[in-house]
């Protein structure tokens, strides 16, 4: 959940140039429809290991207020499969 969307999306996007970096090959954004403010974020990245250093070194310097992050929970999943629809 964040606390305003604008705010943090400025956030995500000056770290852009780090997590290409630390190895993201982009991601995708989705939001609650009943509350903008609540976003769910989809990264692949090269590995586990570089995004965890990505949010080891990289986050903790920008500090999540500034991004008005007020909860978060962080997954590392492994794509399975696609499915049609």
């Amino acid at each position: 959940m964040v606390g305003d969307y604008k705010k943090w999306k400025a956030v995500v996007e000056e770290l852009e140039d780090r997590r290409a970096e630390h190895g993201s090959q982009g991601g995708r954004v989705f939001r609650s429809p009943a509350n903008q403010n609540e976003v769910v974020v989809l990264f692949k990245w090269n590995s586990e290991e570089e995004a965890r250093k990505f949010m080891d070194e990289v986050i903790p310097a920008k500090r999540w207020d500034s991004a008005r992050i007020y909860s978060y929970e962080m997954q590392f999943l492994e794509h399975v499969e696609d499915l049609d629809a």
